[in-house]
């Protein structure tokens, strides 16, 4: 009876994770798979389960060392879950889990100051302590509730915006090394803490470590805003390039056109002069020669001038390579997909395919790219192009060909459907590699 009260009691103490999972969620709410009602019940379903299991786990040993491996079972359990219910990078999430982690290392502190207050003779190693436990809840909820939006707009931004995979692959360390620390860092003793100012150094102490925390985070955020508006400016900056390039050909072609209305009427003359005595294929040939010389204007596939600026870019140099592009473009005049995010996504899209037809040989060389707005809010890309040889592939990811490790273009594209909560499919049978996209706009 008493390993069954035993079990029932630590099992309740696991409910402590109920508030930091929330706190999980509430950045990565826009890129979640499921809808807000069916992801709660998901949540609440994942919790009873977990909470039968540590049960379990708990009853076969009630001890401080069971209730901690069973802590650190559901842990990963939940990361899991976490990890597949979201559709952001994975260690976007594991610095979100982690950062939940130091919410909870913080609260398992209180929970141990409030036991060397209310039991100053205790030990840690003594089970029941239903009123710290309650303060650690307490505490959670209160910290979860008042760091909803700085939670939802910060931390939001930096898991969906920043996109510095070789820092994110490092940051999570951080909070991973304090979780780690907060749970050695409470007295085994509770009488040790009232020896001299030993208790009042200690709570200074864990202030101080509050406050560190706290500005580690505020400073990341600031560096990473930082490295993203410079990032922007220099993409902002190429693309200008490319549309000042794209308006100079046009005054170009207004230019000659202003000359050849000019000299219009001396051929008109000229003309007229051979069609009057009879020269018929004279006329003709004069008349082909004056076509070819007229230019063509430039093409306009779509309202934005940024687009058009990437197309024409593109076609030029397909041109150059001697291949076939055909690009079919069908979108509304007030789309509202954000010009750098398209040109970044579509520009990523047709590097790639003009990578990957330089291998082919000439008379094999042709890419096709699809544009079009099914609905106001839908958008679908596909372009597809041949390949020679094999396409590297690793855990479901494809491999670069000009590097090692993933390939960072299609990567970039996939963050950026995830951003419009989206989807990429990317198919390579036949030799024809297509990859197709769906923008929620």
């Amino acid at each position: 009876m008493e390993r069954l009260q035993q079990a029932l009691y630590l099992t309740a103490e696991m409910g402590m994770f109920i508030p930091l999972a929330v706190f999980c969620l509430i950045p990565v709410m826009p890129y979640t798979r499921s809808r807000p009602s069916a992801l709660w019940a998901k949540v609440a379903a994942a919790s009873l389960a977990a909470e039968l299991v540590v049960f379990l786990l708990l009853l076969l040993s009630p001890t401080v060392k069971g209730f901690n491996f069973a802590q650190v079972m559901l842990g990963v359990g939940m990361f899991l879950l976490y990890r597949r219910e979201v559709r952001l990078p994975a260690f976007h999430l594991l610095f979100v889990f982690l950062t939940a982690c130091v919410i909870g290392g913080f609260s398992y502190l209180v929970y141990h100051i409030v036991d060397i207050l209310l039991h100053p003779d205790g030990s840690y190693y003594v089970i029941y302590r239903p009123y710290s436990f309650l303060a650690q809840m307490i505490f959670e909820c209160v910290f979860v509730l008042l760091s909803y939006i700085p939670s939802k707009k910060y931390l939001g931004w930096l898991v969906s915006s920043y996109h510095e995979e070789r820092i994110w692959h490092n940051v999570w360390i951080f909070p991973a090394v304090y979780t780690l620390f907060s749970y050695f860092f409470v007295p085994y003793n509770n009488s040790y803490m009232y020896l001299g100012r030993f208790m009042r150094m200690y709570l200074v102490f864990l202030l101080l470590l509050f406050v560190i925390v706290l500005t580690l985070y505020s400073l990341f955020y600031q560096i990473a805003r930082v490295m993203t508006e410079k990032s922007e400016l220099l993409t902002r900056s190429a693309y200008l390039e490319v549309q000042v390039q794209q308006y100079q050909e046009l005054q170009n072609h207004i230019q000659e056109t202003r000359r050849l209305r000019h000299d219009f009427r001396h051929q008109l003359t000229a003309i007229s002069e051979m069609l009057e005595y009879g020269h018929y294929d004279e006329a003709l040939n004069y008349l082909r020669e004056y076509r070819a010389k007229i230019p063509d204007a430039p093409k306009q596939y779509c309202a934005s001038a940024a687009v058009n600026a990437i197309l024409h870019h593109y076609a030029a140099l397909y041109q150059s390579e001697n291949i076939e592009a055909r690009f079919d473009v069908s979108v509304s005049k007030d789309f509202s997909c954000d010009d750098v995010d398209f040109c970044v996504l579509l520009g990523n899209l047709l590097e790639n395919a003009f990578d990957g037809c330089r291998g082919v040989p000439a008379q094999d060389r042709k890419i096709e790219l699809r544009i079009l707005q099914k609905t106001p809010h839908i958008l679908v890309i596909q372009i597809s192009n041949p390949f020679s040889g094999t396409v590297s592939r690793e855990m479901g990811r494809y491999l670069s060909s000009k590097h090692q490790g993933t390939g960072q273009g299609l990567k970039s594209v996939q963050l950026i459907a995830q951003k419009y909560k989206g989807e990429v499919l990317v198919t390579d049978e036949n030799q024809l590699f297509t990859v197709r996209v769906l923008l929620t706009l």
